[in-house]
């Protein structure tokens, strides 16, 4: 019965209510159906509990040794993923290990304090959402969201040594007061260029909003006026609450996931500002069990700036070139359980059926487009050539379709369909607004579409991306290459880096004759993937995808503590020495 509710017609039925009844169907939906995605969840989060608890009483005696020689850095965490098991089995073996290494350790969480984040719009509901925006009519069903997350992230936490506090213990009736005063100052079409307190809270509300809507831009409407200004309220409270706490506890080391939306994007800035060192922990999207591990600021600026001196001059086994294409071979093949997230579950890898598919002979070459989601980390960059996703791909749609050497293939990403969370505002009905008259020349490869998007790169002359982390691999394919926006593949040599629009339409020209030496830019992509694969992703204590009874669970492969100690893991010392000692995050 819970299938059939959920089912996207009742669904959309449901939503085409009058607001009223749309409360009632949510409200019966959270008390008398099943929802089996909540329950895997509470099921992985009392695993981990287990797990940990067996754990910590293995570890009895070294914690009293550890208690008693607690001599090094005071490392505050920015906790605030409690609605998925993912960071609640990285986070708290980094904090677990930091503590086998003499360092004091707390821990600051929401625990309801915020109107708002990057995962909940309605947040504490204070102040009262619309109706509209509920997922019911009582308290708990209002709450839910909130209170899960408060609830997982307690479980876990208070099995360990350390101080764990909320937000809230950090702001006054007056912040809020304050805060909401300041926030509703900010006109909207400026609201992504708010300065608060030399904070760029515009900037993470603005990313935030796009996380919570799934969509890639936010429009002037009525619905998205009360969004903007209710997120500026949170953030403005985030940067006050990052501050005092700071100031309080008085930390040596400031460390937090992802380091980007509202909550761990202004608490990283904040951080920055009174000069206490942060670090960023990221770990989605990459091969599985790992870690990347970044000073000051998240991955996706970082991996860009990283001086290429790191890797380029690495020598390569003929051990190193194997695990490189045997680690990408996997991620072609269905994933191949190689990374956490697989788009490709059924790949359909036919070359002559692709061609077939998409009514394409081979008259003229191809030239593949790969987007990526529109809605995902969308943070600023300096210097990119493009205003955004959109402006880039009707740029390429235009330009390529002028070209009648070529076909131009729209790989629209398969997230988009495939992912957790679909997007509300699709690729495909944005290009044909734009172009109510497609090229003749242009094909659009859709989400839901089976086709490997690896295939289509081994029948492409070139390959044009703007953020996705496919490029290395079309590096490693030996496919030309173009990085249009912001990715690790730029400014690393095996791409051509697109600087300006000039640069780009005039190459969109004539790309049919573009030829560039790909052996080069094959060698360099192989010392960057050895570099970035199994140097840069630090691998963690844990198994994740072990049969249990739930299906899939995280398996923490320690015995006790004493496994974290100095030592005993080549990769927790990297990251330990990484925090406490800021040495690089790389063996």
């Amino acid at each position: 019965m819970s299938s059939i509710l959920r089912s996207p017609f009742l669904s959309t039925i449901r939503e085409s209510l009058p607001s009223p009844l749309i409360l009632l169907a949510r409200e019966i939906r959270y008390q008398f159906f099943v929802n089996h995605a909540e329950d895997r969840l509470r099921g992985e989060v009392e695993n981990l509990r287990k797990q940990w608890l067996d754990i910590m009483n293995a570890s009895r005696d070294l914690l009293v040794e550890l208690e008693n020689a607690v001599t090094g850095k005071h490392v505050l965490f920015l906790t605030g993923y409690g609605l998925g098991s993912h960071f609640l089995t990285i986070e708290p073996i980094i904090m677990m290990a930091l503590k086998a290494h003499g360092c004091r350790i707390s821990s600051v969480y929401c625990s309801g304090s915020l109107p708002a984040c990057e995962f909940n719009m309605v947040g504490n509901n204070e102040p009262p959402m619309p109706k509209n925006f509920l997922g019911g009519i009582t308290d708990d069903a209002i709450h839910y969201c909130c209170k899960k997350c408060t609830n997982n992230i307690r479980s876990v936490y208070e099995l360990f040594p350390l101080e764990l506090h909320g937000y809230g213990e950090y702001l006054s009736a007056e912040d809020y007061r304050d805060a909401r005063e300041l926030a509703a100052q900010v006109p909207f079409n400026e609201f992504r260029k708010c300065i608060h307190n030399d904070i760029a809270v515009g900037e993470e509300v603005f990313a935030s909003i796009l996380r919570v809507t799934f969509k890639g831009t936010v429009e002037d409407t009525k619905e998205n006026r009360l969004l903007v200004t209710r997120y500026l309220y949170s953030g403005i409270l985030m940067a006050k609450a990052a501050e005092n706490a700071y100031r309080l506890l008085k930390p040596d080391r400031v460390a937090m996931i992802h380091g980007v939306y509202l909550t761990h994007g202004i608490s990283a800035k904040v951080a920055t500002k009174l000069g206490i060192p942060v670090v960023i922990i990221g770990g989605g999207g990459i091969r599985k069990d790992t870690v990347v591990m970044c000073h000051g600021e998240t991955y996706h600026h970082q991996l860009i700036k990283e001086p290429n001196s790191l890797w380029e001059n690495d020598e390569i086994s003929t051990a190193d070139r194997n695990k490189v294409m045997s680690y990408t071979k996997k991620k072609r093949c269905a994933g191949g359980g190689a990374d956490y997230l697989n788009y490709h579950p059924n790949p359909m890898e036919d070359s002559e059926q692709l061609l077939n598919d998409l009514q394409i002979d081979r008259s003229r070459e191809i030239v593949s487009v790969y987007t990526n989601v529109i809605w995902d980390a969308q943070i600023f960059y300096e210097g990119n050539a493009f205003k955004d996703i959109f402006d880039w791909l009707f740029t390429t749609i235009e330009f390529l379709g002028k070209n009648e050497n070529v076909w131009g293939v729209i790989r629209i990403h398969p997230a988009e369909k495939k992912g957790a969370l679909p997007t509300r505002q699709p690729m495909e009905p944005e290009i044909r607004k734009h172009f109510p008259n497609l090229p003749s020349n242009i094909r659009i490869i859709s989400p839901e579409s089976d086709i490997s998007s690896y295939t289509l790169g081994e029948l492409s002359r070139a390959a044009i991306i703007y953020g996705t982390k496919m490029g290395l691999e079309l590096a490693l394919m030996k496919i030309p290459l173009i990085v249009c926006g912001e990715t690790f593949s730029r400014n690393k040599g095996y791409g051509l880096d697109i600087i300006s629009r000039e640069q780009y339409e005039e190459l969109l020209v004539g790309i049919h004759k573009y030829n560039p030496p790909t052996n080069e830019g094959f060698e360099r992509a192989i010392r960057y993937a050895n570099y970035f694969y199994f140097r840069r992703m630090l691998d963690l204590p844990f198994t994740t995808d072990v049969s249990g009874k739930n299906g899939y669970e995280k398996r923490i492969n320690l015995e006790s503590l004493g496994d974290l100690l100095p030592g005993k893991n080549e990769k927790i010392d990297v990251i330990c020495d990484g925090i406490i000692d800021l040495k690089s995050f790389h063996l």
